[in-house]
């Protein structure tokens, strides 16, 4: 059975341990955030 915590009960350090995360410096690790997007048409605008 999983259990469930409270965002609000949480730290940032209380997060950090529990899901190992940890720094990283590699450019390429979010590759998609610096690629270049397709532009957006104006039904998604919309939409």
């Amino acid at each position: 059975m999983t259990q469930s915590i409270q965002a609000k009960a949480l730290t940032l350090g209380d997060v950090q341990t529990k899901f190992n995360l940890q720094l990283s410096e590699d450019e390429q690790f979010f590759r998609e955030w610096i690629d270049d997007s397709p532009e957006i048409t104006d039904a998604e605008k919309r939409y």
